[in-house]
């Protein structure tokens, strides 16, 4: 086959039909000279070419792929999917690792304090100025500890760093800065072999007085120290299965903290939404979780905006910070009483420590949106008798109904009975769960010294005088009524001339128990029929008075509750 000498291609007669030009009669080029022209391709290379473009567009669309579903590692911040990691190797200590954005006026925020910190005032923030703060952040260990606690035990930063980008400039700019920040946290006094313990980690960081929310946190995760599992979490969108280690999940928006429980692996004692663990006859550590929906939630905001704040229809962090100020410093002064619904025995206990955190009160005061809170308290009794065999505790249950209750008895004693929750508790038991009523007011456990005879509960049935209890003076006996059962108890002690007898019930505030005295034939002698539970009788059996098995009646008239009954003849 001959080949045209100017453009290489193939002809069959004296003229090329690709470029028009005339072909002269001389030796015809080879077809590998033909293919090496100038813009000749060789036979076949177009599909060559195409299969290898389409190959490169194959191989970057897979890598763009795995970028998105694998995104590139980050530091020790973090890792790739979570940008709250908290690690727990044990529970003393845990390491934090943060990284988020200050955005809008956040941001300008930043840039102001940086400014006027660590620089010239000049409005404008650089390199230099942007490292003192982080040299000078690091070192600020009391103000970051600011609102992590555990098991109301504040923490305290042993190691902490920021690292800023972005944050040069002008300081009236709100272009983003994204921040990382990595710290060690232990706890100052943590008892460190609870069956549980309440961690509550903060949303945002506090520098110089001034609180900076985390924007664009999204993921968090959690992993629980060894022995222990996850049992809730509050600030997750995600529903959080109880004895999950690590946990992962996505902040809340509505959230200003996020609330942890843990649990002993294997343990029978589980937190709940109120906790109660008693070290000793004369001391509870209290936990409480709960939130305020709806109109509670607006009345809350109003409050806090009204008397904390300057009344703008708008709550800030710094009001619900002088809120949870002025209510803790209350709580534990002498000019007011908020520990009334707490009771050893029926007497009032006082606060030694109080802590409240409120989780999404900011915004609008108009907003309903739950604020949800966590309370740890130690309330201590100054007048209660250490070395008695039983106790009868009461905890405030107000608005609690359908929330779960946990109780901790002290060492050495065990459950005799608990009123005001839906399941019935074994007797015996050092520990007792379960939902509270929805009509409780206080949830009552009786608890006695193991071992002990002394101070037992009254025994079933004794619902008349045919199956009355026996006693004897000095007794102290503790008892219960339900008000909707109609079962009174009796009790009978032998009496004979010239013994003097005082009978001494204390039962609940909200309750109305009623005491009656009767001889031995059945004749009623004496009642005390008060409007309360704390009644007393008394009689003297003189010679013309019978001898014998006098009883003693305990009436429910309304209400509920555990009582004691104390019983002295002289």
């Amino acid at each position: 086959m001959a080949f045209c000498q100017n453009c290489g291609s193939p002809v069959s007669g004296d003229v090329c039909q690709n470029c028009g030009q005339a072909v002269t009669p001389v030796e015809a080029l080879t077809q590998q000279e033909a293919q090496s022209m100038p813009g000749q391709e060789p036979k076949g290379s177009g599909g060559k070419i195409a299969a290898i473009v389409a190959l490169v567009v194959i191989i970057i669309v897979i890598l763009a792929a795995m970028l998105f579903m694998f995104p590139a590692s980050k530091d020790s911040n973090g890792g790739p999917e979570e940008n709250y990691a908290v690690t727990m190797t044990d529970v003393k200590t845990m390491e934090v690792h943060i990284s988020g954005e200050f955005t809008d006026d956040t941001a300008e925020v930043v840039r102001e304090v940086i400014d006027e910190k660590f620089g010239d005032e000049d409005d404008r923030v650089t390199s230099d100025e942007i490292r003192d703060f982080e040299e000078e952040y690091g070192d600020m260990e009391d103000e970051h500890s600011k609102g992590f606690t555990m098991n109301s035990d504040e923490g305290k930063y042993s190691e902490v760093s920021i690292i800023l980008r972005g944050a040069q400039g002008d300081t009236n700019s709100e272009n983003t800065i994204p921040f990382t920040i990595t710290a060690t946290i232990e706890w100052k006094s943590l008892e460190t072999d609870k069956d549980f313990y309440f961690i509550m980690l903060p949303l945002y960081s506090i520098f110089e007085n001034n609180m900076f929310k985390y924007d664009n946190i999204e993921k968090f995760k959690f992993t629980a120290p060894s022995g222990y599992d996850v049992h809730d979490i509050d600030g997750l969108k995600e529903d959080i299965q109880s004895g999950q280690t690590p946990v992962t999940g996505t902040v809340d928006d509505d959230f200003e903290y996020i609330y942890i429980s843990l649990s002993k692996k294997d343990s029978s004692v589980k937190p709940g939404d109120i906790t109660v663990d008693m070290t000793g006859t004369d001391m509870i550590k209290l936990y409480v979780k709960g939130e305020e929906t709806g109109d509670d939630a607006e009345a809350g905001r109003e409050e806090i905006d009204n008397y904390y704040g300057n009344g703008d229809d708008t709550v800030t962090p710094e009001e619900v910070e002088n809120y949870i100020e002025y209510t803790e410093e209350r709580r534990v002064s002498s000019y007011y009483d908020a520990s009334s619904g707490y009771e050893i025995d029926f007497n009032t206990g006082e606060y030694s420590e109080y802590s409240l955190s409120f989780f999404g009160a900011e915004g609008d005061v108009k907003s309903s949106r739950p604020i949800a809170y966590a309370i740890a308290a130690t309330i201590e009794w100054d007048s209660i008798n250490t070395t008695k065999d039983f106790y009868i505790i009461g905890i405030s249950a107000s608005d609690q109904g359908g929330e779960q209750f946990t109780y901790i008895s002290p060492s050495g004693y065990e459950i005799v009975r608990v009123d005001k929750l839906v399941e019935d508790v074994a007797s015996g038991a050092t520990s007792a769960s379960g939902t509270i009523e929805d009509d409780a007011v206080n949830v009552y456990v009786t608890i006695v010294k193991k071992g002990s005879d002394a101070g037992s509960a009254d025994s079933e049935p004794n619902g008349g005088t045919d199956t009355a209890n026996s006693v004897s003076s000095g007794d102290e006996i503790c008892g219960g009524l339900e008000e909707d059962n109609d079962d009174d108890d009796y009790y009978k002690i032998d009496l004979n001339h010239y013994d003097y007898l005082t009978v001494y019930l204390n039962g609940p505030d909200e309750a109305n128990f009623d005491l009656r005295l009767y001889r031995p034939n059945g004749d009623e002698v004496r009642s005390s029929t008060g409007s309360g539970s704390s009644e007393t009788v008394w009689d003297y059996i003189s010679s013309s008075e019978p001898e014998g098995n006098y009883f003693i009646r305990v009436e429910c008239y309304e209400g509920s509750g555990p009582y004691t009954l104390e019983i002295i003849v002289s």
